[in-house]
């Protein structure tokens, strides 16, 4: 079962703006565009689309020109991205009701019950209709 779609589309929304405007995300432009930019995709269904290129030119303001393989920021800020988000939800937003992830090795945001348990978190892998966008990251 993919988690993502337990959720209706209102409160995946909610989930995504409590960690837009927490005091962790609201000085970390980079990383909030790069969430938001994840999670409308999911949101419209185009989860299966990312990839490190679509997120560095429409996300993170790269020139069409940008190489993935010269260029290495999409896989760094997504390394900071969940960094941040661990963070956002061991602090302010611990009892929020649904958490975002983004599983290492992947670039499409998952929305889970923020009961799910620490090991659990780090054993999610998406399921195979969403490795579009796989990567080192």
């Amino acid at each position: 079962m993919n988690a993502t779609h337990l959720f209706q589309e209102s409160e995946k929304r909610a989930a995504l703006d409590q960690v837009l405007t927490s005091a962790t995300f609201v000085r970390a432009s980079q990383a909030r565009n790069f969430l938001r930019y994840i999670c409308e995709m999911e949101l419209r269904g185009l989860a299966h689309t990312l990839h490190e290129y679509l997120i560095g030119v429409e996300a993170l303001g790269r020139p069409n020109a940008y190489s993935t393989d010269e260029d290495s920021s999409v896989r760094r800020r997504a390394f900071a991205l969940r960094r941040k988000l661990d963070e956002v939800y061991a602090h302010e937003l611990a009892h929020a009701p649904i958490r975002i992830v983004v599983p290492k090795g992947s670039y499409v945001p998952f929305f889970i019950a923020n009961q799910a348990s620490e090991g659990a978190r780090d054993a999610y892998r998406p399921s195979n209709n969403h490795r579009a966008g796989l990567s080192a990251a």
